[in-house]
């Protein structure tokens, strides 16, 4: 009898849960495979999906400050979608001098040696004239990351986190993760920073993100001169490896795990080198590829002429903290005039471009064993690759050693993207390209479903992206696009240099930015404006703004800048 009640209740209950998974098979059917696209009236609209990202509670359940907390629609991992795994390859502090970027700009050295990045861009689209949308690592880099302006993620500086200041924007890494990818992260892809939520955006990555160990950067902190750069024997680097030395390591080590898990899952695997950041730590056999008797001082170390004595600012403080550029205190100051102004000397500038020569050689052969294990394992016949970039550097030019201006030096960047079967005999294209179209390119290329333009509020927006996919250039680099890249650069009391490059020019003003959020300037009362022509000088060396013959180019560039990047987006491409 007991046996007999116990097996109809048995029977009931399989039967409610047969129901139960047939309803939520249907529910998925119905609605898992919902995508973003825009209100067919045209306006701003974002629709929540079941991939939207829903906040992960730090270990010890208090959130930080100002975190918006979301409700997670589909909170179980769904099965990808994605046709291509995903590496990304980068650095900071590298300009675009390599062998595929060379001629792009007369201040580049014509004899690099980067063998892998060339033999890299042979078989991709090489992007020749991608900019950053600011001059510094925390805020391009969030930029990238999150495919926003900075005036939307509001990280100026690189002690701001977007997330604890009550912006929960889905990074890049973190699309994919929610899209079934398997997110690794190492070395520095985000600007490394301590917070309530741990180290290395913790909520974009699968499994906890891969440091260096402390003891490797104390080791080199201890054992090296407090100088520009250092050329590190082979013998030193046989007690440690240098940083950028184990994070090429961990690196082929997760790509051979990987590969032995039979690729249960895509991945995305992010890879950031701290070098050819300053000090210029690298193997001493790279300086062979760079004879003292090659290496000449900028074609241009002076103030730019003709510019506004409130936007002359030289941030050179941080080499005279070095050892060998300390007994040179004083030459950072700076008047309009170059009054108080006068270069390095030459030795130790020669000595020190050389070695920021000879890091990026060493970068490149990092790159180079990653490449080749992605080879080896036959991984990159499904996998993306992109080289990228936080912002560039100045080696003297201008009267500036770093970035932090709204130049072309600090601003250019390289870029380039290997798609399997797209790019495989190599393409290129001089077209403006930004850093915020990164992260929509790679969704796109990926089979995922496309980002949303957003709002011009999108501080409650997870998802949506202020670039343009550039997959419509990849297919015909010639395709009709964007006439001007847009970046901005932070100056003291609350002002801004707002900087566009076109083809031909490079614009900027100068203003003060408004409280309200997201921020915006105050076009009305311009501090300054400069102009340079870049098909008479490239090296902007003469702000031509208050010559008559510009009057009129002035007047459309102005326009264009206060019109905003929306209204410069390709036709048919805005929307991802």
């Amino acid at each position: 009898m007991v046996a007999s009640q116990l097996h109809r209740l048995v029977s009931k209950r399989r039967v409610a849960v047969f129901f139960l998974l047939l309803a939520g098979a249907l529910c998925f059917v119905c609605f898992g495979d919902i995508s973003f696209q825009p209100s067919p009236s045209g306006s701003e609209s974002v629709t929540a999906t079941p991939t939207q990202y829903a906040p992960v509670k730090h270990q010890t359940g208090k959130q930080p400050s100002g975190w918006k907390e979301t409700k997670a629609e589909n909170p179980h991992p769904i099965q990808s979608q994605g046709k291509y795994n995903i590496l990304l390859l980068g650095a900071d502090d590298m300009r675009p001098e390599l062998g595929p970027f060379l001629h792009t700009n007369p201040a580049y050295h014509q004899q690099m040696f980067t063998p892998n990045i060339d033999r890299l861009a042979k078989s991709s689209m090489v992007f020749k004239h991608t900019y950053a949308q600011f001059p510094i690592c925390d805020p391009s880099r969030t930029s990238m990351l999150t495919s926003r302006r900075p005036d939307t993620t509001r990280v100026y500086a690189c002690e701001r986190y977007f997330r604890t200041h009550g912006l929960n924007f889905t990074t890049l890494p973190q699309y994919f993760k929610n899209n079934g990818y398997r997110t690794l992260g190492m070395g520095k892809v985000f600007h490394p920073r301590h917070h309530e939520l741990g180290i290395g955006d913790p909520p974009s990555w699968s499994e906890p993100f891969t440091f260096v160990n402390s003891s490797v950067i104390n080791y080199w902190n201890d054992n090296v001169p407090k100088t520009s750069w250092a050329a590190i024997s082979e013998e030193l680097r046989a007690k440690m490896p240098l940083r950028d030395e184990v994070t090429t390591r961990n690196a082929v080590s997760k790509l051979r795990e990987i590969s032995a898990d039979g690729l249960a899952q895509p991945f995305f695997l992010a890879v950031g080198f701290f070098k050819p950041h300053m000090p210029l730590l690298f193997p001493e056999e790279f300086l062979d590829y760079y004879p003292v008797d090659t290496i000449k001082v900028a074609a241009w170390q002076g103030v730019n002429k003709n510019v506004s004595p409130s936007t002359v600012k030289r941030f050179n403080g941080a080499m005279v903290r070095n050892d060998d550029f300390a007994p040179y205190k004083g030459f950072e100051g700076v008047n309009v005039e170059g009054m108080n102004f006068k270069p390095f000397p030459d030795k130790e500038t020669k000595a020190t471009r050389r070695a920021y020569y000879s890091a990026i050689s060493y970068v490149d052969s990092l790159y180079g064993q990653i490449l080749d294990e992605l080879h080896n394992l036959e991984l990159d016949k499904t996998t993306i690759v992109v080289l990228w970039v936080d912002h560039g550097f100045h080696l003297g030019e201008n009267g500036i050693w770093g970035k932090w201006r709204p130049y072309e030096l600090s601003l250019h960047v390289p870029l380039i993207i290997r798609i399997p079967g797209l790019t495989d005999e190599g393409k290129e294209t001089s077209q403006m390209t930004e850093m915020v179209d990164v992260f929509p390119t790679l969704v796109e290329a990926a089979g995922l479903p496309h980002l949303p333009l957003c709002p011009r509020n999108s501080s409650l927006v997870s998802l949506c992206t202020e670039g343009s996919s550039l997959m419509p250039l990849i297919k015909d680099p010639s395709a009709k696009w964007k006439t001007a890249a847009f970046s901005q650069c932070d100056l003291p009391g609350r002002s801004m240099a707002y900087t566009l490059r076109t083809s031909r020019y490079r614009y900027t003003e100068f203003t003060r930015i408004s409280d309200v959020y997201p921020a915006s300037p105050i076009w009305e009362d311009p501090v300054a404006v400069e102009l340079y022509n870049h098909d008479l000088d490239p090296l902007e060396t003469t702000n031509v703004a208050d010559q008559e013959e510009y009057k009129d180019i002035i007047a459309e560039l102005s326009e264009k800048m206060h019109s905003g990047w929306r209204q410069d987006l390709p036709r048919g491409h805005a929307w991802g």
